[in-house]
């Protein structure tokens, strides 16, 4: 193997880590915001904003903010990744500017904010339910007695 096979080699695995340890997170806030979407039973506060389907309760309530986290989510997930294989993987030498992608440090600043991007995505899944839209909701719009 040669040294710029070895280089290439080394840089597709470390790029490979970072990017599973991103997915880990990415597929926990998908996982969180289904989990919010669809539950077993229906809790109090919440019973006039699901239909039943199935022995599932969907909170319909919710639906807007779940498809506003997948559409928002899919490409953020599919431009990091594609971002650091395009930097850090497949890096095409351009004369015109230096090759300041090919440092580790570069890398790991670029991973770390990947990951805190991630992390946002999993808190809008946490509290997707409890952002609900007053109007969508009609608990809410009920006069109270």
């Amino acid at each position: 193997m040669t040294s710029e096979q070895l280089d290439f080699e080394r840089r597709k695995s470390s790029v490979d880590n970072l990017e599973r340890l991103y997915t880990v997170v990415a597929a926990l806030a998908l996982t969180t915001a289904v989990g919010q979407l669809l539950r077993e039973s229906a809790t109090g506060e919440l019973a006039d904003a699901v239909v039943r389907i199935a022995n599932i309760d969907v909170y319909y309530a919710t639906l807007p903010m779940f498809l506003t986290l997948i559409v928002t989510l899919i490409p953020f997930y599919h431009g990091a990744n594609r971002y650091l294989y395009e930097n850090y993987v497949f890096i095409t030498h351009d004369a015109n500017k230096p090759d300041a992608r090919s440092g580790g440090s570069v890398a790991l600043i670029d991973f770390l904010f990947f990951f805190v991007q991630s992390l946002l995505f999993y808190l809008m899944s946490l509290i997707m339910r409890e952002a609900i839209w007053y109007h969508l909701d009609p608990a809410r719009e009920r006069a109270p007695g």
